[in-house]
């Protein structure tokens, strides 16, 4: 007289969860990315936003594909609400979890938005972090971009950038930032366009 086993369905992941590390190791910490950790306690990743693929997209979406860079623009929106401002003001870095191919197979259409805390201003190092990252940008505190110093200075880049207290002596300010609303790589005279925003971002920031 058992009742009979609910159907198989694909795992979808929750929306506001926490992770031991980032889905984009998902290869190589696969149990990890199953079983959630409380936002409370140390963890790397925080998804933030979950939503579905149209029924027009028929595999899953790499990095850098139409559908995935739609995804990843919908994350966008959804990280502004979730984090109280917006994500690149901040070291904070954004990404699109998508099922593998195996999960794609069975049924999965799911994609999920992750946000994680970076220890530099430039990389993709992950803070272990203790406390949920929603809010995070509502008001100031110490993840929002202001000053740093350089790490590996070369004669036209650097390695990294260090966040220091503006208090201190420091090498550099975050004046600024915007976005630039196409899909492909800027060429070299895209570029210059994009550094002559830049030089109106750093006046309004100076005042001048």
């Amino acid at each position: 007289d058992w009742d009979a086993m609910a159907p198989a369905a694909a795992l979808v992941p929750a929306a506001e969860t926490c992770y031991d590390a980032s889905s984009r190791a998902r290869d190589a910490s696969a149990p990890r990315w199953r079983q959630s950790v409380p936002c409370t306690g140390r963890h790397g990743a925080e998804t933030f936003h979950v939503a579905q693929f149209p029924a027009s997209v028929t595999a899953p979406p790499a990095d850098g594909d139409r559908d995935y860079r739609t995804a990843f623009e919908d994350c966008e929106k959804a990280s502004k609400t979730f984090l109280g401002g917006e994500w690149y003001n901040a070291r904070i870095y954004l990404t699109v979890f998508v099922p593998t191919k195996p999960q794609w197979e069975t049924g999965a259409r799911w994609y999920a938005c992750q946000a994680m805390e970076t220890q530099n201003v430039t990389t993709s190092l992950i803070v272990q972090r203790s406390g949920s990252l929603k809010n995070a940008l509502a008001t100031p505190g110490p993840l929002l971009h202001g000053c740093t110093n350089i790490v590996g200075l070369k004669e036209t880049d650097w390695d990294d950038m260090t966040a220091v207290d503006c208090a201190k002596a420091h090498d550099a300010e975050y004046a600024g930032a915007f976005v630039v609303p196409q899909s492909d790589f800027p060429t070299d005279a895209q570029i210059e366009s994009v550094l002559d925003r830049c030089w109106d971002a750093v006046a309004y920031y100076m005042g001048g």
